[in-house]
């Protein structure tokens, strides 16, 4: 949500929650595009260093919301945060309600959510707010492509 222009974007159909990572992507100036879903057609631009969401590509006056690449990889960082947090309070119900599962829980959702180890989460980070330097391959993401 643009709060300055009170317009939202929602995700549509296609768009999911374990797909959050293709928007870096975006924040980088990188060619591919995440999938926003249809009906209306969302479309996510890049000018320069400014992202342009579109609410309906179909439409001459769609609303838009635009912002930084750069505010967009903060608001990237926050996301992932939230998905680690999340990850972390999963394992510990999971503890608690499943203690012979807890250890395949946590991977599966950290694995379905494409979400760094813990141990390199820190470094990731840093490599973000640096503009992306390069990380040792056990940080890879464990995702395979489908």
């Amino acid at each position: 949500m643009d709060r300055s222009t009170n317009v939202t974007l929602l995700p549509g159909c296609c768009c999911g929650l374990e797909d959050w990572h293709e928007w870096w992507e975006v924040a980088d100036g990188g060619e591919d595009r995440p999938r926003l879903g249809h009906d209306p057609r969302p479309t996510t631009e890049r000018f320069g260093d400014t992202v342009r969401l579109t609410l309906d590509s179909g439409a001459r006056d769609s609303p838009t919301i635009e912002l930084s690449a750069a505010e967009l990889g903060h608001l990237l960082l926050g996301v992932e945060q939230d998905l680690a947090d999340f990850t972390a309070l999963t394992a510990r119900w999971a503890s608690r309600h499943l203690p012979d599962h807890t250890v395949p829980i946590a991977a599966a959702l950290s694995r379905l959510l494409d979400l760094p180890s813990p141990a390199c989460r820190n470094r990731q980070t840093i490599g973000r707010l640096r503009q992306r330097t390069s990380l040792p391959r056990s940080c890879a993401r464990t995702r395979t492509p489908t």
